[in-house]
């Protein structure tokens, strides 16, 4: 086989060739999937985990506590993004990466190990909580990381559709997770699900992370972070270069990425605690994560190369908007007890998480590089931890006190509006070229 000589430029003084970039991209697209493929399961799981580490009379009291734990640990969120962006920065995207996929993948694992509350009592909720914080933790440093590391090496007129693949392989590890966990509740007996069968994936998590690890130990730096280094012009104090000249874009991402967090994390954490509430099984609130998780998957690549031809601000402001105007009537067709009627609504409501997740290239333009890793990490972590990671707790505790399983589409129209007004104060352009 021939070696491809084409070159693609980085840019003005740095060149990969495409198969680099497909490298890259392979590389920042596995981990990832690995994290998400850890949070996947402990969403999908929550009725078993509440079982098992939080019992309680009232199936709601026990949701509550185990989307209590769930949120919380998004409080590591934030503290992730202050440890691993500053230290992404400094020591590289490559090793950076390397550390986060060891450390989530690790935790999980350990969760799979975790003896029940009637086994250990009260210390069994609490070790899960402080696996969760490991987990949000290390988790802190994947998102922004991979997308920086994908951007950094894709040619700037195709950064859009580069980047797609990431959010891509999120919602394949969603529906990766969602494919096994039906499996295992229709081959299993729910006694044996409740008592050992959830155990399954989280144990699968410990070869899923030893994989990512591999790849991204293989993968070689960013061109523009080598250069940084090259030129001697690697920051040495990047969390206050950051904080103290770049807070204006670190607003300016917490706001563009609240309703995709937000709604990413009712459509896919919380649904199946609501499709459960409905009076659905597993199987049909599982089918429609199925379905919600391809629509992504295949439109996210035309929504990055959209953006890419657009830029990303019509994009997110067409979708912002979509979300405000629609989330309401959306959750009136997943009640109407229609289940046909609910899976094309699960899917609307996907097409619009997917068209905000297309527009992350967005954030990775908003700093410069020698900061890059730092911004994103610290901005999109704050707002994971306020409007994400709350997200199931918040839409289960509406549910409760309104008696209205449409009520969780208040949240998203809230964070819509917070998306509007941060795509308002963006320019098109961000680094375009």
């Amino acid at each position: 086989m021939k070696p491809e000589t084409r070159q693609t430029s980085v840019d003005q003084t740095t060149t990969v060739s495409p198969a680099m970039v497909r490298k890259a991209v392979t590389g920042a697209a596995v981990g990832n999937f690995v994290e998400w493929f850890d949070f996947a399961i402990y969403a999908y799981l929550a009725t078993y985990i509440a079982a098992n580490f939080f019992p309680s009379d009232n199936e709601t009291t026990g949701l509550l506590f185990t989307f209590g734990a769930f949120a919380v640990a998004f409080v590591m969120r934030p503290i992730g993004g202050l440890f691993f962006g500053p230290l992404g920065d400094k020591i590289g995207r490559r090793r950076t990466l390397a550390i986060v996929v060891l450390a989530t993948s690790t935790a999980t694992f350990l969760m799979g190990l975790l003896p029940s509350y009637d086994a250990l009592g009260v210390a069994a909720p609490l070790l899960l909580v402080l696996l969760r914080f490991v987990q949000a933790f290390a988790a802190g440093g994947e998102y922004g990381g991979g997308a920086i590391f994908i951007a950094e090496y894709a040619p700037r007129q195709r950064r859009g559709f580069f980047v797609s693949f990431l959010p891509a392989s999120t919602f394949l590890a969603y529906l990766f997770a969602a494919v096994l966990i039906t499996g295992l509740s229709t081959a299993l007996t729910e006694q044996d699900m409740t008592s050992w069968g959830w155990r399954i994936p989280f144990l699968l998590a410990g070869p899923l992370g030893i994989a990512g690890l591999y790849i991204r130990s293989r993968l070689d730096e960013t061109p523009e972070f080598r250069a940084l280094e090259d030129a001697g012009s690697v920051t040495k104090t990047p969390l206050k270069e950051t904080i103290t000249k770049h807070w204006r874009p670190i607003l300016q991402l917490i706001a563009l990425v609240s309703c995709w967090v937000a709604a990413f994390y009712v459509a896919f954490a919380y649904m199946p605690a609501l499709y459960h509430k409905l009076g659905y099984g597993d199987t049909e609130s599982f089918v429609s994560m199925i379905v919600a998780c391809m629509v992504p998957i295949i439109t996210l690549p035309l929504l990055g190369t959209l953006s890419d031809r657009s830029g990303p601000r019509p994009i997110m402001l067409a979708a912002s908007v979509g979300f405000a105007v629609s989330a309401y009537p959306l959750f009136m067709l997943i009640n109407t007890g229609n289940l046909a009627a609910a899976y094309v609504a699960h899917g609307a409501i996907a097409f619009f998480v997917a068209a905000l997740s297309s527009c992350i290239v967005m954030g990775t333009q908003l700093f410069e590089t020698r900061v890059r890793y730092s911004g994103f990490a610290i901005g999109h972590n704050v707002s994971v931890a306020v409007f994400g990671g709350t997200a199931p707790m918040i839409s289960t505790y509406l549910v409760s006190v309104t008696d209205d399983a449409r009520s969780p589409s208040y949240y998203i129209v809230f964070t819509a509006l917070v998306t509007l007004l941060g795509v308002l104060t963006v320019r098109n352009h961000l680094r375009r070229g």
